[in-house]
């Protein structure tokens, strides 16, 4: 699958909902100088309220804001793509993208122009180090990792999601990237379901090109262990153009994932 990337500025735009991240630490620092003007208590206390509550409302911005220098330090991102500018801000958006590392959803939260509920699997949705961030910060959809499932309690939670006008993130493949060739599996049901319930909802196709290779992939064993730590490496995303699916294909659900598939190879 070959991939021609074109270089736009004027189509550059980076995030703008990590500004809102900045929310908490202002509130702080005035806190702080406010106490030390009046040298009064009452003020003390209604600051950390006041900074509680803006952490609140803004925590998702603020998680990103602060592992920004992280994801900078592993990696550099450019983002292209008309997609960009054309981003609904507001109402039901799903995002669906490729998955080739572990890195993806942060990399994607990061690069887009709006916050993204993501999905996560139970594998690392349950473990008790990622569930605080996972449920408490980023909003995560919990996905059973169970191959012998029958239900998708996942597919009723993201069409609620949407419901609530949030940006959804997913990536319709179920599985992450395991061999060189094969650049994208088979989109599964689970998209052609929710776009069944909720036929008018924008969808916004994404390719991330270069994390296939990165410490955090199945290239060359699986992720981590004795891989040497990513240093400056290069990650295009690319962000299509929203759109709304053509009726006719939901009436099909095998030609509903492929064109999805079509689409997230265009980028």
């Amino acid at each position: 699958m070959r991939r021609t990337w074109v270089s736009k500025p004027a189509l550059i735009r980076r995030p703008s909902h990590r500004r809102r991240g900045w929310w908490p630490i202002v509130v702080a620092l005035a806190t702080v100088i406010l106490t030390i003007l009046t040298g009064q208590l009452a003020v003390l206390a209604l600051g950390l309220i006041a900074t509680v509550v803006a952490f609140l409302l803004v925590r998702q911005s603020f998680a990103e804001l602060v592992s920004m220098p992280v994801l900078r330090r592993f990696f550099r991102m450019e983002t292209v793509g008309p997609g960009i500018d054309q981003f609904p801000m507001t109402g039901s958006v799903l995002v669906i993208a490729n998955h080739a590392s572990h890195f993806d959803p942060p990399i994607l939260a990061h690069e887009l122009p709006r916050p993204v509920t993501g999905v996560m699997t139970s594998t690392f949705y349950d473990r008790w180090y990622f569930y605080p961030l996972a449920k408490w910060i980023w909003s995560c959809i919990r996905v059973p990792d169970d191959a012998r499932k029958t239900d998708a309690p996942e597919v009723d939670a993201i069409i609620a999601s949407l419901d609530r006008g949030r940006s959804v993130l997913l990536f319709p493949e179920g599985w992450l990237r395991r061999k060189e060739e094969v650049t994208l599996r088979r989109f599964g049901q689970g998209i052609w379901r929710i776009l069944k319930e909720r036929p008018q909802t924008v969808i916004v196709p994404c390719w991330i090109d270069g994390t296939w290779g990165s410490r955090f992939s199945y290239k060359d064993g699986p992720p981590g262990g004795s891989k040497p730590p990513d240093r400056g490496r290069l990650i295009r995303v690319g962000v299509g153009e929203p759109f709304v699916i053509d009726p006719s294909l939901l009436a099909d659900h095998w030609a509903t994932p492929f064109h999805l598939m079509t689409r997230v190879a265009d980028g």
